[in-house]
């Protein structure tokens, strides 16, 4: 009785060292734009209630500003923080130009919803990189 158990604990040892791990994908990937503006919109719809001519006019806004966004960044990844000074007034241009978008076609209780959903929704800040003492 204890060969088979001792043969059977082998076997298993060996085939455990011969099955390679699998490696790990990295770290996630963040949604493209489309996915991002479909999330959006699904929650805006849900929070703020907004018709269709507004919800088209959202959505394009967003559109515009998720394009931007992609063609200012181009293939960096991820981009730098903080971010350097011209992007930083790129990025707030652009946000700016879609919040008036979007104001223009919502009341002002739907507006302010908005404005507390894109504040939950911008991406975390990183807390900023500790000098290196020399």
């Amino acid at each position: 009785m204890r060969i088979p158990k001792y043969l059977l604990l082998a076997v298993m040892l060996l085939t455990a060292k011969l099955i390679p791990a699998q490696e790990s994908p990295g770290p996630p990937k963040p949604p493209n734009p489309e996915e991002r503006l479909q999330q959006l919109m699904t929650r805006l719809q849900r929070e703020v209630k907004l018709n269709n001519g507004q919800q088209e006019t959202v959505k394009n806004a967003f559109r515009d500003f998720f394009a931007g966004m992609e063609k200012m960044r181009g293939n960096k990844q991820p981009p730098p923080l903080p971010p350097p000074p011209v992007n930083k007034t790129q990025r707030d241009s652009l946000a700016t130009l879609r919040d008036a978008k979007i104001k223009r076609v919502l009341s002002a209780g739907q507006y302010k919803q908005y404005l507390e959903i894109e504040k939950a929704i911008r991406p975390p800040m990183r807390p900023p990189v500790p000098p290196k003492n020399k």
